[in-house]
């Protein structure tokens, strides 16, 4: 045998190997915990019925799981030909019947909704602070009156004061507008809030944990309460503590806004396709069983948006029928969509854009304080600039093997061609 075919048949031999033990590492798998409990043919009102069954009954288990980012690492791994494809006119989630005709038939002719729909989210908190109810001037036009409510970290009292001192120095203390800060609880910042509450009276306080993927009790919270002490108000501005308010601007807007329409206004930023993290080291990441679409429907994000009160009833209605989900305004848009509201772009509360009337900008007092917003820069550059990365799907051998097959007869051809 000639010394060029031995030198082949090595060289295929070194090749095979290497092809081998590359695609044993590239397609070797974690140990899976069992697969969901659905297939691609799966029904979405079958779907819904089985997350309706895993939801629990009391808020200390099921809000536990929320108050620790950690435990999303330990979750099992997304099996992607489960995902289910969005489609706006087939989508369903829990709890799975008309909710749209019940909510209208509740506030529109007191009809209570049927037992046999029954609540599957449980707001069983108790106010740890309460500010007195709205008390708004009487207004013919019913537009003008405008409550602000802060989602605000309990130990950000910096930011609250900051917000406050923007608030009056540039509303001038009107009688029409009226600034609220919304807070969950923490043991460690607890004896400063009591303070800063019986001085200020502006504080809602109810006595779940305050963390990030609890935003969504805060929202709860903010409508129950507006819904209950609050009806005077015509809209309602949401806006998170780190945000820059231009205050006359926006409620010149808002007034100006409700003089074209005051009814069914939900604007924000929008997000009209906005993809479900499945990445577990984020805290923002959703398994199959939390939310199984590929796709969220169209909300608004909760950094800075407006809502009319007639919205806002309708939203405090629904929550108790609407499965939780930790990411606030993702949720909203899932109530929005089951409402049949459409939520709106406004671009004045867009927080890329410079002239936005509200915009995300810092943590530190003083950078806030004058409009220096580094957050909102960062936020640009990176919206602007990136992709979302999806993670790697499983490769099987049968994809690589032409590969490790072309390889081979590559190496041997040019083996055999050399001297």
């Amino acid at each position: 045998m000639s010394s060029k075919i031995i030198r082949a048949l090595i060289s295929a031999m070194m090749v095979g190997s290497s092809g081998f033990l590359l695609g044993f590492l590239y397609t070797t798998e974690k140990p899976k915990a069992a697969l969901p409990l659905y297939s691609r043919s799966t029904t979405t009102k079958h779907i819904s019925r089985v997350m309706v069954s895993n939801t629990t009954s009391t808020n200390s288990t099921l809000f536990s799981s929320f108050n620790s980012s950690s435990a999303l690492a330990n979750e099992t791994e997304e099996i992607y030909e489960t995902f289910l494809k969005y489609d706006p006119k087939n989508f369903s989630y829990p709890a799975d019947f008309n909710l749209k005709q019940a909510v209208h038939d509740l506030i529109v002719y007191g009809k209570e909704i049927p037992g046999v729909h029954q609540k599957i989210q449980f707001h069983n908190f108790k106010y740890l602070h309460s500010p007195k109810p709205c008390a708004f001037p009487l207004d013919d036009k019913k537009n003008r009156n405008i409550i602000i409510l802060i989602k605000s970290f309990i130990g950000n009292f910096h930011l609250r004061k900051t917000q406050r001192d923007l608030f009056k120095k540039k509303t001038k203390l009107s009688a029409s507008v009226r600034q609220i800060f919304i807070l969950g609880y923490n043991a460690t910042y607890q004896n400063f809030v009591e303070a800063e509450s019986i001085k200020f009276r502006d504080i809602i306080q109810e006595d779940f944990i305050d963390t990030y993927l609890n935003n969504t009790l805060k929202t709860v919270m903010a409508y129950n309460w507006v819904d209950k002490f609050c009806r005077g108000a015509s809209i309602l501005f949401f806006v998170d503590d780190d945000y820059y308010v231009h205050y006359e601007r926006i409620i010149s807007h808002i007034r100006a806004v409700f003089q074209l329409k005051n009814t069914g206004v939900f604007a924000g930023t929008l997000a009209s396709k906005a993809v479900p993290y499945r990445r577990h080291e984020t805290i923002w990441s959703l398994t199959f069983s939390q939310y199984p679409y590929d796709y969220f429907p169209p909300y608004v994000g909760g950094g800075a948006y407006i809502v009319s009160h007639d919205v806002a009833r309708r939203f405090a209605a629904s929550f108790p029928y609407v499965q939780f989900l930790g990411i606030d305004d993702a949720y909203l848009g899932i109530v929005a969509k089951k409402l049949d509201i459409h939520p709106i772009y406004d671009p004045h509360f867009d927080t890329t854009k410079r002239s936005a009337f509200a915009r995300e900008c810092s943590h530190s007092s003083l950078e806030l304080a004058n409009n220096l917003c580094p957050i909102a820069k960062r936020k640009t550059e990176f919206l602007m600039g990136s992709k979302v990365r999806l993670p790697r799907k499983p490769v099987s051998w049968l994809s690589i093997l032409p590969m490790i097959i072309f390889l081979n007869v590559v190496f041997m051809i040019a083996v055999w061609c050399s001297n």
